[in-house]
């Protein structure tokens, strides 16, 4: 069934910003299935081949006007290794005719998408019961994943390890959809994440005490972070916020700190995707580098936000050496122009900043 997804704008909107969050407005969500397939290729990146097409919703962003869309490239992809893997020798290809295998993940695979699209899917599986008849498909290299290893302790299933560079035939798939795109979510079963993730931190012992009011910092990178951080820190603090670096914690620490947290602030980056774990009407600042956002941004923390019942507020920045980097760009390069500005340092306005903190505590 349809769902009409909340399209709040942020709380401090500026007129001359709105149409960035008004262009990339979500009309309308179909939350995902879960799928039974027959006769399918999988891909070792996850993507799904029937009857020489791509499953739709095996991976975002495959076809529809809310974002790129990325089909053709991936089918191309595709298509060669399934006929590679059957044909030739230099690819190897396992083959599942009695035992459901069970896909829970896709092309696009990093912190964010992990845990607001894989684990969701996962759930979708055990609801139905498929975790007691399935093997998930389980990339070794996931083993050395520490979120994926430590959030998974919230499941009961068996495993087919898939080696790297490997794929698979199964004579019977289950595959619960991806959303259809990266700013697409349902309402109604992102909560379940919330939910299932709470359920398990009650078995942690976690005794560590942590601020209620955050600001995740990106001091420990090079690319992707705030030039002018000591004085960001400097500001925030009178408001008592604290700096914390989740890389020092553990998943489930992260998933306390997040539950108990009323305030958070971040730069745009997979980190912002734990305001899953926030609870109703806590507040959100995301900083975002506002050449990107010009470019091709679809904001889909603050549609996290919306479906999360949070209250989102925004700050764009301006990125450092736009000068050099991105305006010595050649299209002929191998690195795209979105990869340079999405991994550019960027500067906080601090009096903007300071407003923005004003408003959020009201």
């Amino acid at each position: 069934m349809k769902e009409i997804p909340s399209n709040n704008l942020p709380l401090n909107i500026e007129e001359q910003y709105a149409h960035f969050f008004k262009n990339t407005m979500v009309n309308s969500v179909y939350p995902a299935k879960v799928l039974k397939l027959k006769n399918c290729f999988v891909s070792h990146e996850g993507l799904v081949l029937k009857n020489g097409f791509l499953v739709k919703r095996c991976a975002f962003n495959l076809k529809g006007k809310a974002d790129n869309t990325f089909y053709y490239p991936f089918w191309k992809n595709t298509i060669e290794q399934q006929l590679v893997s059957t044909y030739g020798k230099s690819l190897v290809l396992h083959k599942f005719k009695d035992k459901p295998l069970l896909l829970i993940y896709s092309k696009w695979f990093n912190y964010s998408f992990w845990i607001t699209d894989c684990l969701l899917r996962l759930i979708l599986a055990e609801e139905e019961g498929w975790l007691d008849k399935a093997l998930v498909i389980y990339p070794d290299s996931w083993e050395k994943i520490p979120y994926v290893v430590q959030s998974l302790e919230a499941f009961n299933f068996d495993k087919f390890h898939l080696p790297s560079g490997e794929h698979l035939y199964s004579k019977y798939l289950i595959m619960p959809e991806t959303r259809e795109w990266t700013a697409s979510f349902s309402n109604s079963q992102i909560i379940k994440i919330q939910k299932k993730m709470f359920g398990e931190l009650e078995k942690k012992m976690i005794e560590k005490k942590f601020p209620t009011k955050i600001y995740l910092t990106r001091s420990g990178t090079e690319w992707r972070s705030i030039e002018n951080e000591k004085e960001v820190v400097g500001l925030i603090e009178k408001f008592n916020y604290s700096p914390i670096l989740f890389e020092n914690l553990t998943f489930w620490e992260q998933v306390y700190v997040m539950k108990n947290t009323t305030h958070f602030i971040a730069l745009h980056g997979a980190g912002f995707s734990n305001v899953i774990f926030m609870q109703n009407g806590s507040r959100v600042l995301e900083l975002i580098n506002k050449q990107y956002a010009e470019l091709e941004y679809k904001f889909p923390f603050w549609q996290l936000c919306n479906a999360m019942n949070l209250n989102y507020f925004y700050q764009f920045c301006e990125v450092k050496n736009k000068t050099t980097k991105l305006f010595n760009y050649k299209k002929s390069s191998k690195v795209t122009l979105s990869d340079l500005l999405v991994n550019q340092n960027v500067i906080v306005d601090i009096v903007k900043l300071e407003g923005n903190l004003i408003k959020m505590e009201k």
